[in-house]
């Protein structure tokens, strides 16, 4: 029985080559089809050309080199490892198919809010859905105001989720206090009793709580995330 031929150290190398540069060229496809479409072209060709090249050099006989195919390798390689980092490490991203809040505003002194639950259905397991309100003062952070209302956390449910929550103490004082200043810069000749209306802006911010934090935690819109919460205008949602 004839004994196998024995490859060549160029043509073993050719074979090696041809698979790191095709490894480029089938991760171009998947990560340009997964998430990051000018970046896969990019390496789906970078690899495709790596092929023709390779194949081309090869029939001319022209030596390669081992540690350009190494560093080829290296570079596919680092490409696996950070999509695998991205997905698990820093998340998904996360896309609703649709507006987060369906109603909001005031009646009198409470704060009210709607939420399409539906869209938070996945959150649910770690986190309950929670709006925050205020009096709008632009001599103040809004996130360091403590002049707030937090509502009761609610659990998460498929539907619409209406939240509707009197003013807290502090928002009374500062409605009073805005109320009296109007009062007081009215004309000295206004008939006592005379009615007036004082338009008191409000605002409204969608927040999620983990389980364990309770409502009577949050002092301050910037309290939430130090308790492992999320103010989705600001943070947006949390990563899948």
């Amino acid at each position: 029985m004839a004994a196998a031929k024995k490859l060549s150290a160029d043509t073993r190398l050719f074979w090696v080559g041809l698979t790191i540069w095709g490894g480029i060229f089938a991760t171009g496809l998947y990560v340009a089809a997964e998430r990051y479409l000018a970046v896969g072209i990019v390496l789906a060709l970078v690899g495709l050309l790596g092929m023709l090249f390779l194949i081309r050099d090869h029939k001319k006989r022209l030596p390669m080199k081992i540690g350009f195919l190494v560093a080829v390798a290296v570079v596919t390689w680092g490409t696996l490892a950070y999509d695998y980092y991205d997905r698990h490490q820093k998340g998904s991203p996360v896309t609703l198919s649709g507006p987060l809040l369906k109603a909001w505003g005031g009646i009198g002194t409470d704060c009210r809010l709607t939420v399409d639950g539906s869209q938070l259905v996945k959150w649910s397991d770690k986190y309950n859905v929670a709006f925050v309100c205020g009096i709008t003062d632009l001599k103040v952070d809004k996130f360091e105001d403590e002049r707030i209302t937090v509502n009761t956390p609610f659990t998460i449910y498929p539907g619409d989720i209406q939240m509707v929550i009197p003013f807290s103490k502090q928002m009374l004082d500062l409605q009073s206090t805005i109320i009296d200043e109007v009062r007081k810069s009215l004309p000295k000749n206004t008939p006592k009793g005379t009615p007036f209306g004082v338009p008191i802006p409000t605002w409204n911010e969608l927040v999620l709580l983990s389980k364990t934090t309770k409502s009577t935690d949050i002092h301050r819109l910037s309290d939430i995330p130090r308790y492992g919460g999320y103010v989705i205008s600001k943070q947006g949602l949390p990563q899948l």
